[in-house]
């Protein structure tokens, strides 16, 4: 499964982490807060992509590469694995996507659960990722 949503202003995207993190969640790794993950999104565009991907691990990378979304500058992370995978399971993942962003120097904002509904070689990923509209970049620098 490969889901798109686009948050068309900063309020949406707020309002989608604001519930996002009032959600319990049992067996959470790694955990950005609401402050952490706002402070690296906000004000980086008008528009915010969010992407999930849900399925067999060694599939992510050739389904996420159909959107052909390079260099994220600012992005945040949600990685959801199996129970029984280890933190170098965990860890080979993120190197995975991070790679794959062509640009490897730039960490995402991460949260990282494990739930048992997930089958050995099932992951699920959600990327937050502001869209690159270089014109409103190039208005941005001429603010500052």
């Amino acid at each position: 499964m490969l889901l798109l949503e686009i948050f068309e202003s900063e309020k949406e995207l707020s309002e989608y982490f604001a519930a996002d993190e009032r959600r319990k969640v049992r067996d959470t790794i790694v955990a950005a807060t609401y402050d952490e993950i706002m402070a690296r999104l906000s004000g980086k565009g008008e528009e915010w992509y969010r992407v999930v991907y849900r399925g067999k691990a060694a599939d992510m990378v050739k389904h996420l590469s159909i959107l052909k979304i390079d260099n994220w500058q600012d992005y945040f992370m949600h990685i959801n694995i199996p129970k029984s995978w280890t933190l170098d399971d965990l860890s080979a993942l993120v190197k995975e996507v991070c790679r794959y962003n062509n640009r490897p120097d730039v960490e995402p904002v991460l949260r990282c659960t494990s739930e048992i509904s997930l089958s050995e070689d099932e992951v699920e990923v959600t990327l937050v990722v502001p869209k690159f509209d270089f014109g409103w970049k190039i208005g941005q620098g001429f603010k500052k």
